[in-house]
């Protein structure tokens, strides 16, 4: 009586073969994942920069004084790590929710670099909530080519944030 042989499984060419097409999509899916994170991180960097300054904004208009933020790149003293983040001396940015070490009212995610066309990398709120000058701030990030920006309008300190490109900020809210 013949007896069939169940017990033979896949061949090496079989096997190989479908390491071959799970490799190929992990490739493909890995690198639009990373870059989509990049994009997010971005994203949450933007809004809790505009957070800050809405909230610096306030205070200004609230305490009746003046409001500066900082914008600058930061050493972590444990780590020797340099990340940007956003500061400020005049206790303007006091919520428990964004009061991280050393000062820094902002610490914003690793890659993300934040740049004024203001050569102070500072905002000034007066005690009417405006600026004394039109701002762009930029955040970019060193892992995709995608920027972000907010402006900060003269005089009235209205802001508005959207996309960076090519010199211009294309608003969106």
């Amino acid at each position: 009586m013949w007896k069939a042989n169940i017990d033979q499984g896949f061949t090496l060419l079989e096997s190989l073969i479908v390491i071959t097409i799970l490799a190929i999509l992990l490739g493909i899916f890995g690198a639009n994942f990373f870059s989509f994170y990049q994009k997010e991180q971005l994203n949450y960097a933007l809004i809790q920069t505009k957070r800050a300054f809405q909230q610096a904004q306030r205070e200004a208009m609230r305490k009746s004084k003046i409001c500066t933020l900082f914008m600058q790149p930061i050493t972590n003293p444990a780590t020797g790590n340099v990340y940007y983040g956003i500061t400020n001396n005049t206790g303007c940015l006091e919520a428990a929710d964004r009061t991280t070490p050393n000062g820094v009212a902002i610490a914003l995610p690793d890659g993300i670099s934040i740049t004024s066309n203001v050569s102070s990398n500072q905002v000034i709120f007066g005690i009417r909530g405006n600026t004394t000058s039109a701002q762009t701030i930029i955040l970019s990030s060193n892992y995709t080519q995608a920027k972000k920006c907010i402006t900060i309008s003269i005089g009235i300190g209205f802001m508005r944030s959207g996309d960076y490109k090519n010199g211009t900020c294309f608003t969106a809210d």
